[in-house]
């Protein structure tokens, strides 16, 4: 399936494999997300990063992927804190067997906050697809808080179209 890239002109008329090419938004979790689909609003308090690398609770989401869309992996960190400083943080989206798919590395000075994003696509997967956000402290641990509706930290599968 080609993405849709002929514009429409008045009199076009809108095909069935057009509407297949645009994106379907946030994927339906068969397992973890929130209320059934594929995103998770994490609302705990304080999420301890550790100097090896953890599962974050809550952030795992299972779906049915199909090998002709692509996906995008989004995941907001919200209030990233360390004491000691200059540490990097990684912040890994695995499968279930911890294979990292996707890795980013934040670095703070002592007693600084600051929020990350990660974004990544993935393409050709097929069937059953885990993906959970893992941290590491790397050589010193932190925290990220979630507590406070406007930092709260998000994870969110879509699908963005047609591969």
């Amino acid at each position: 399936m080609a993405s849709n890239t002929t514009p429409f002109v008045s009199g076009s008329i809108l095909t069935a494999a057009q509407m297949t090419n645009l994106p379907m938004g946030i994927v339906a979790a068969t397992a973890g997300g929130t209320s059934g689909s594929g995103y998770v609003r994490n609302t705990t308090t304080s999420v301890a990063i550790p100097a090896a690398a953890t599962d974050i609770s809550g952030m795992t989401i299972s779906w049915t992927a199909t090998s002709t869309r692509i996906y995008r992996i989004t995941v907001t960190l919200s209030d990233i804190f360390t004491t000691s400083g200059m540490t990097p943080f990684l912040i890994d989206v695995t499968d279930a067997s911890n294979n990292t798919k996707y890795q980013s590395r934040l670095t703070l000075p002592a007693g600084e906050t600051n929020n990350m994003t990660i974004s990544y696509v993935e393409t050709g997967l097929t069937g059953t697809i885990l993906r959970k956000v893992r941290t590491t402290g790397v050589t010193s641990t932190g925290t990220f808080n979630t507590n406070v509706a406007a930092s709260l930290s998000v994870y969110v599968i879509e699908d963005i179209g047609a591969a």
